[in-house]
């Protein structure tokens, strides 16, 4: 019969529906009626032998899980001993100073500065070799930042650990150079206790300029002579200006003369670096002369009688007259002992000096009369 027809196209009839087959239903409960004692039918399935309980399944699998279990434990415990370790490792003085390094490499000296500063704090070394190189490079760093004085400040805490540290002392050397703070290199020089240092001092600084005469008034011409006590090169000027900005070689004494001269003098070194300036002021106010001195002063001889005139004024000429007139340049003048002339006489004496200027004039009367024996 053709699919899907309910009738039978030749007879008619009505197609009986017949279910699919079941083995079960139409052969073991059959037999199951007819063998009600036979229990083989309802014996469960036996499993295969390779094919374990899963409650033996579970017990097997308990000792890989305390396994897995130790080895979490294990690695959770290297885990927080490695962020300990780096957590200490990174508080450390090796870490913050290696990070201090790297800032002042590349330029940051005031991120240098304070990292330094985290790991001087954490310096527990009994050692100072390491702290003193902290310091050094503190100070470096604070050059770097044209801070001198905190630069000085580290420099100085080097050399209160290591009084012949070299490094330390020179810089502190340049830094006072720069600075003209000739005193502190004086007082720098006295605390050297290395030759290094003090050549250092020396080839440094050239010293203070020493003037052969004070500075004040006088009344006379002065000679001023310059010298270094090192023996370096003088250079000076009398206008009030630097000497290092081109002044006068000093080679032989300066005259002063009348008035007020300011003379400014530096020494400078072998290496080119000048020494403090010294400045010494001179005012020169010409004086006349004093008055002579007559010898004897006057009086009345009846013998020959010889006359000195002496004056104290250096460098000076004396003229005189008898006549009491008053002397000047045209006058006689006195080069020793003059003999007094018969007669009533004034003698007037004059003095003047290389400058020109003349002294008051000073006067004696000197009477000769010979004596006239009768018979002579």
């Amino acid at each position: 019969m053709p699919d899907g027809k309910l009738y039978c196209e030749k007879c008619g009839k009505a197609v009986r529906l017949v279910p699919d087959y079941d083995e079960f239903s139409d052969d073991i409960i059959p037999s199951m009626v007819a063998n009600p004692d036979a229990k083989e039918f309802f014996r469960p399935i036996e499993k295969k032998a390779d094919e374990a309980p899963e409650e033996t399944k579970k017990k097997k699998k308990k000792p890989y899980s305390k396994i897995v279990t130790a080895a979490t434990l294990v690695s959770i415990c290297v885990c927080a001993l490695i962020v300990l370790f780096a957590s200490r490792y990174m508080m450390s003085y090796e870490y913050t100073k290696g990070r201090a390094q790297d800032a002042f490499l590349s330029g940051d000296y005031e991120g240098s500065i304070a990292l330094y500063l985290d790991a001087v704090a954490l310096y527990e070394d009994d050692d100072n070799v390491e702290l003193k190189r902290d310091y050094l490079r503190i100070a470096e760093a604070y050059r770097h930042l044209s801070q001198k004085d905190q630069a000085r400040d580290y420099y100085s805490r080097v050399l209160e650990l290591d009084a012949e540290n070299d490094e330390a002392f020179f810089a502190i050397t340049d830094m006072m150079v720069e600075d003209e703070d000739y005193d502190g290199l004086s007082s720098l020089f006295e605390m050297a206790k290395t030759a290094a240092q003090k050549k250092k001092i020396e080839d440094a600084w050239a010293g203070e300029v020493l003037f052969s005469e004070s500075e004040g008034e006088y009344d006379d011409d002065l000679s001023l002579s310059l010298s270094s006590p090192k023996g370096y090169q003088i250079y000076y000027t009398n206008n009030g200006e630097d000497p290092s900005a081109g002044g006068t070689l000093f080679s032989e004494p300066i005259l002063l003369g009348d008035g007020e001269s300011v003379i400014r003098a530096r020494a400078i070194s072998q290496t080119g670096i000048w020494g403090p300036l010294v400045t010494k002021t001179y005012t020169i106010k010409y004086q006349a002369p004093d008055l002579p001195v007559i010898i004897p002063s006057g009086g009345n001889y009846s013998a020959p009688v010889t006359v000195e005139i002496m004056s104290f004024a250096k460098d000076a000429t004396i003229y005189y007259t008898w006549d009491s007139s008053r002397p000047d340049a045209n006058s006689p003048r006195y080069d020793g002992p003059i003999q007094v002339p018969e007669g009533n006489n004034v003698l007037s004496v004059l003095v003047i000096d290389k400058h020109g200027l003349s002294s008051e004039i000073e006067r004696a009367n000197f009477v000769y009369i010979p004596v006239v024996i009768s018979g002579q």
